[in-house]
């Protein structure tokens, strides 16, 4: 009878005893799952985990504290915009905001991304993709809270999954309200080509819903029809590229360093060169100057047309003072490099992009306009042939990005190949 007592007491010693340590382990568990995400505002995924499928680092940047529900909202938008990108796939936007105009042009500027990488060649999906926030204004003005973002994208297209191109300072600019299903979107803003391009592009002025979305119907039929041109005459460029026409450039006095060149397009893809005129329209043509000048390829104060940065200030003249506009503008360098002879930058213009090499110049553009330009800084090949050019660019900040996946219609090599004395 006392042994049974005691075996009893034991099993009921250690049914306790397991009891604890349940309940211990449940606190533990609860204490990451709930605690822990407060004390890392860096990477709250734990927080809203549906919400972060494809999302990275949030730092605010602010001294205001953003709402949860506005924060949600934010990432599901992005989200639902990468997933389109990755996918190359039209997801509905328009359920995120709170009148028509807005949505569609939105909308509209996303089939335009679609639209113009799943008809090239290079399978321009995404096998990964990823991205960071960085809160730099959070205000609220008669109920309308506007909140703008830094987002820095990673990109492996399928067909380079070994190369990661990046996105960096995309500005974001969101207006949101709250309804009385959550709150939406009142108003949206994307510094980057697809956005910027649709936006560009349309007109508002008091439209009706059905006036809206014929007009940009209309727009992206207009941008579909060029951009289908486009690709037939990249198409003919590559045949000729693969039968080895097009390649015969004339000589130069002195060769053209590529390998400093694409040093220097490496390594100030995000550093400041020694003037930025991001705040006066961009710093592309100037980023590529330098590039140039980091390349061996001298300053031209000589002849009709010159090319020359020994500051800021705009001086056309012979003098060594001030820059030309060949310098810093899309356009003027372009004609620079297509009229210059006797001293100075050597090149040819309008070169068959597949020839294109480390410390050339890509320009590219829309409606009849060429408005950025960027560096090439490899070629990507396939069995021994190039396929597509990867390029740097400063505003936008670019790195490793192929020339396929631009959103313009418009493209132009110009071949560097050294400068004259």
């Amino acid at each position: 009878m006392v042994i049974l007592v005691v075996k009893r007491r034991k099993r009921k010693y250690k049914l306790k005893k397991k009891f604890k340590l349940l309940l211990f382990v449940i606190f533990v568990l609860g204490f990451i799952l709930i605690i822990k995400p407060f004390n890392n505002r860096d990477n709250k995924k734990s927080i809203f985990s549906e919400s972060y499928e494809y999302q990275n680092i949030i730092r605010n940047n602010t001294n205001e504290v953003i709402d949860d529900d506005v924060e949600a909202l934010i990432i599901s938008f992005l989200n639902t915009y990468f997933r389109a990108m990755k996918e190359l796939k039209e997801y509905d936007m328009m359920k995120y905001f709170n009148n028509y105009e807005e949505a569609y042009l939105n909308q509209t500027a996303l089939k335009v991304l679609i639209n113009s990488r799943v008809k090239q060649l290079n399978d321009l999906k995404l096998d990964k993709v990823s991205y960071d926030i960085y809160y730099e204004d959070i205000s609220t003005n008669d109920d309308v809270i506007k909140v703008v973002l830094k987002e820095n994208s990673y990109l492996n297209f399928n067909f380079m999954k070994d190369i990661t191109s990046k996105i960096y300072n995309v500005v974001n600019t969101f207006y949101i309200v709250k309804e009385d299903d959550g709150y939406k979107i009142q108003k949206f803003d994307k510094e980057q080509g697809y956005f910027i391009m649709t936006k560009d592009l349309y007109s508002s002025n008091g439209k009706t819903d059905e006036e809206i979305k014929d007009d940009l119907d209309s727009i992206l039929k207009v941008y579909n029809d060029e951009f289908d041109k486009m690709l037939k005459e990249q198409n003919v460029l590559y045949n000729r590229y693969l039968e080895y026409k097009d390649k015969k450039f004339k000589e130069c006095d002195n060769k053209y360093d590529r390998n400093s060149a694409r040093d220097y397009a490496l390594s100030h893809v995000l550093e400041s060169t020694p003037v930025n005129y991001g705040s006066l329209g961009g710093n592309c043509q100037n980023y590529a100057s330098w590039v140039l000048n980091a390349g061996g390829i001298p300053m031209d104060n000589d002849g009709s047309y010159k090319w020359k940065h020994y500051d800021s200030s705009i001086d056309e003249t012979s003098s060594k003072k001030g820059r030309t506009s060949s310098w810093t503008g899309v356009v003027n360098f372009y004609n620079y490099t297509k009229n210059n002879t006797g001293y100075g930058l050597c090149s040819e213009v309008d070169v068959n992009t597949y020839y294109g090499e480390a410390g050339d110049i890509i320009q590219i553009g829309y409606d009849n306009e060429y408005r950025h330009s960027a560096v090439v800084i490899d070629t990507y090949k396939k069995d021994g042939s190039t396929i597509d050019l990867i390029l740097n660019s400063n505003t936008g900040d670019l790195e490793q990005f192929p020339l396929s996946a631009y959103v313009y219609p418009l493209k132009r090599l110009i071949k560097v190949l050294g400068f004259n004395n």
